[in-house]
């Protein structure tokens, strides 16, 4: 049985949970009807985005047991761990292929599975039965959380500078194309680290399931503010109309060079006829 204060992390946890699947299945099924012909122009991170609001359901083993020792491990290590992972590497997914920037995607892969593994092997000792974790396992579990989260800071602080640097470029009209980067939409998200940054980093620090609770309250609302402003492409149409047109001659230029080079015209031969 769980004493009131226990119920309380657990619903906590539950409504973070709830929210960040409801995102992601809506982020997934949920495509406008004008971006549905090109849904990886309108929503150029919508995949990574369904995939990692899925990864909260790990936490189902402190959902069921508030005062497991190893489930609260899991729980603060994730909300540092995948919190600042998905910062940084939405924000690349998002404004880096607006941006035609790729070389994010390695590194993008080393910190995945980083990330995911060390998550995994919490939930695979917060779910293994009657298993506890030493005082010696715990701290060097805890010491290489901690490095991964600092790493995965700077990681996120790298992204935003980025987005910051190419939304400069953008509102002074270095390229031509100003109509395919959101810069409205990059001013008001570039930010996001540093408030996790101040959100987050006390998880570790104060180790007190009553904030991690309050944080899982906080982000839960953040998810369905977030939801609500992703529904909506954000990227121009014209910019797409001006890419097609240029396909589409570049395509018919290319095709025309080939049947030319494949029917050459034929020399023109006179016959002579005789009676």
């Amino acid at each position: 049985m769980f004493s009131i204060v226990e119920l309380i992390y657990s619903i906590a946890c539950t409504v973070y949970v709830t929210t960040s699947l409801m995102l992601s299945a809506v982020r997934w099924f949920h495509v406008c009807p004008t971006a549905r012909a090109h849904k990886e122009y309108y929503y150029p991170a919508r995949r990574i985005v369904s995939v990692i609001f899925l990864t909260p359901a790990v936490l189902l083993p402190y959902i069921l047991a508030p005062k497991n020792h190893e489930a609260w491990l899991l729980t603060k290590s994730y909300l540092l761990l995948i919190n600042f992972f998905s910062s940084a590497v939405l924000l690349f997914a998002y404004f880096g292929k607006m941006r035609q920037w790729h070389k994010w995607r390695l590194s993008g892969q080393v910190a995945s599975i980083i990330t995911f593994g060390l998550v995994a092997l919490l939930l695979i000792i917060a779910c293994w039965p009657n298993y506890h974790l030493t005082a010696a396992v715990e701290q060097a579990l805890l010491t290489t959380v901690t490095i991964t989260g600092l790493l995965l800071t700077l990681y996120s602080a790298v992204a935003m500078w980025l987005v910051w640097r190419w939304t400069l470029e953008y509102s002074t009209d270095n390229y031509s194309n100003t109509d395919d980067f959101p810069l409205s939409y990059a001013r008001r998200v570039f930010m996001v680290p540093v408030f996790q940054a101040l959100l987050l980093w006390p998880v570790i620090l104060f180790d007190s399931p009553t904030y991690v609770a309050v944080v899982n309250l906080l982000i839960s609302v953040f998810n369905v503010v977030f939801l609500i402003t992703i529904l909506s492409p954000k990227r121009k149409e014209s910019y797409l109309e001006c890419v097609m047109e240029d396909a589409d001659t570049a395509a018919k230029e290319q095709s025309e060079e080939s049947c030319s080079k494949i029917c050459p015209p034929q020399p023109l031969q006179l016959y002579r006829y005789t009676s």
